[in-house]
């Protein structure tokens, strides 16, 4: 994970001061040293998630290159795309919440075009709003809808999801976080909405000081990096800006589903983008120690 941190780093061009800002956010990060000694499946989901970033920005380099977008060699990108089915069935095998990544990679070879038109942080970030409200309404419709269905006609996901919504559960056994039961379809929209922000969180109760310090250093870190990067998002080359589109679908995603299933007590699932925000945030930083930089509002 590591390796494709430091890699996939490189070929985004980021300044090395940055690569190790983003080294010493990595070894401050509790959700990567909670779950690798429990010997689960995490761990190599950790991994695959960050081969998936790697894999996906040699696939949008080379796309560059093939669109004269870049002034380096031409190298075909049929290869890389033909090892993606390869990939998408070790993340389907590792994890079966793995869909958003998958379909992030999928993606991969359309985000140079997609960038060109999300060229300012002003497009960016209304794409994204109107993109995430437009996802919590609908998902807010369905559960609404299969709140007021029989529980026997329900699959066995939706019973899942609609026993979460009637315990009024935000992040799963812990009840500190809890709200009344939705029963109309804002109720249920806000509901996500607090889950979608209860994702990112770095305080739960119960955390000790040490690990609160530990989790509020990292999570500020993370924070101003991906602030800076957004801001910065027009003075970007094709290249990196089709990456920062592809780590955001990366983050969002998971965050998106995982709201709408269930989050889990120890935020076990939040753990495979933390290295992808990390990534995203020292783009940030790098273009701050960039003499000359301009900013892209």
């Amino acid at each position: 994970m590591l390796m494709a941190y430091w890699h996939s780093a490189l070929r985004l061009a980021i300044r090395p001061g940055a690569i190790a800002l983003g080294f010493l956010a990595l070894s401050l990060s509790v959700d990567l040293l909670i779950w690798p000694h429990y010997m689960l499946s995490d761990t190599t989901y950790m991994a695959l998630a960050m081969l998936t970033v790697w894999l996906a920005i040699v696939v949008i380099q080379r796309t560059c290159r093939s669109q004269g977008l870049a002034n380096e060699r031409y190298k075909s990108v049929a290869p890389l795309v033909l090892g993606m089915p390869f990939l998408c069935l070790l993340l389907i095998i590792s994890r079966p919440s793995s869909p958003p990544l998958i379909l992030a990679l999928l993606l991969s070879p359309c985000l140079v075009w997609l960038s060109g038109y999300l060229r300012t942080t002003k497009r960016l970030l209304i794409t994204i709003l109107t993109g995430g409200l437009f996802l919590a309404f609908s998902y807010a419709s369905l559960a609404t809808k299969a709140l007021h269905t029989e529980p026997q006609a329900l699959s066995a996901a939706w019973s899942l999801i609609t026993d979460h919504l009637r315990e009024g559960g935000v992040i799963h056994h812990r009840p500190e976080t809890y709200q009344q039961p939705p029963g109309s379809l804002m109720e249920v929209f806000v509901l996500y909405l607090r889950r979608l922000l209860a994702f990112f969180t770095p305080y739960a109760q119960g955390f000790s000081l040490a690990h609160l310090v530990v989790k509020g250093t990292q999570a500020t870190l993370i924070v101003i990096g991906i602030i800076l990067c957004l801001y910065s998002f027009r003075a970007y080359t094709p290249m990196q800006k089709a990456a920062t589109l592809f780590l955001i679908m990366v983050v969002l995603g998971p965050a998106f589903y995982h709201s709408a299933v269930l989050i889990d007590y120890d935020w076990r699932y939040r753990a495979p983008v933390i290295a992808p925000m990390i990534l995203l945030a020292t783009l940030g930083y790098s273009t701050m120690l960039t003499p000359n930089h301009q900013d892209g509002v």
